[in-house]
């Protein structure tokens, strides 16, 4: 909005009598002009800067709002999920619940974590099925570390995963009383397992053996017994320890003669 330019003001020192009444009459007669001009400026100039500080809120809360996005794009695209369903850590086909519309697809690498504790009970492995209408995710799990029943997961992309060493996320477990001896067991796990068998005989009078077989094929063929104990006739009562790595889906004995009895079994697994 434009302010009527003023006339020019008397001035005692150059004007006439005559020319300093004249140009103080005119002055003073533009000056009600420019008193409505100026406060028509001034009512345009506070609406003006009314919007601009309004759009500046706006801007600076679309900002915001666009920062929280991106961070929530970041932190959870189209291949990164969660889930509530209730999973019990292992190997083999897991089947969960996440959200729809992700970017999962078949083949891909993928690890399951524990929210609360992901770094001590997690599972890797391949999915073998994604629905995005529904959310069902089913991964092939090859890799675990942990162990329980878990409600609270994170799924996110992975790359494929070196095998992990015996006893790292193993723990020793007392099999004492699922296992016997001169039967066949086979560990159906994705990694090696360390098997520990402790027997003892108090018959005496007689030679005795004592053998740990492993093998690919059921039963592990004699020829491939892995360790032996030889007991003489003289020995009587003693015990005995055999250990054994077994990898996985290797088939695993413990063949021992009458009179041998088992004291305890232990497997790292």
């Amino acid at each position: 909005m434009a302010i009527s330019a003023l006339p020019s003001a008397p001035n005692k020192a150059i004007d006439t009598l005559q020319e300093f009444a004249d140009k103080g009459d005119a002055f003073v007669a533009a000056l009600s002009t420019f008193v409505t001009e100026a406060n028509d400026l001034q009512t345009d100039v506070n609406a003006k800067q009314s919007t601009a500080t309004s759009a500046a809120s706006t801007a600076t809360t679309q900002a915001g709002l666009a920062a929280a996005s991106a961070a929530s794009a970041i932190a959870s695209p189209g291949t990164s999920a969660t889930s509530t369903t209730s999973l019990t850590t292992g190997t083999g086909e897991k089947t969960m619940t996440v959200e729809t519309g992700k970017d999962l697809v078949v083949g891909m690498a993928v690890m399951i974590a524990s929210t609360v504790s992901p770094a001590s009970n997690w599972m890797h492995g391949i999915i073998t099925s994604y629905t995005a209408g529904t959310g069902v995710l089913i991964v092939n799990v090859g890799i675990v570390v942990g162990s329980g029943t878990i409600a609270d997961w994170v799924v996110s992309l992975s790359g494929p995963i070196l095998e992990l060493g015996i006893g790292n996320g193993q723990s020793w477990q007392d099999m004492t009383a699922s296992r016997s001896l001169n039967v066949v067991y086979q560990n159906t796990t994705s990694r090696p397992i360390s098997v520990k068998v402790i027997v003892t005989t108090s018959t005496t009078g007689s030679s005795k053996t004592f053998e740990l077989f492993v093998g690919p094929s059921n039963p592990p063929s004699p020829a491939t017994d892995i360790d032996i104990f030889y007991w003489l006739s003289t020995w009587g009562s003693s015990y005995r320890t055999l250990s054994v790595i077994v990898p996985p889906g290797h088939y695993y004995q413990a063949f021992a003669d009458a009179g041998i009895t088992k004291f305890g079994w232990k497997e790292l697994r």
